[in-house]
């Protein structure tokens, strides 16, 4: 879980990955 990954969903939303 502390995988820089999963950090960035948290910081940066869904949204703004798929967009």
């Amino acid at each position: 879980m502390d995988r820089p990954i999963d950090r960035t969903k948290f910081v940066i939303p869904p949204a703004a990955e798929r967009s």
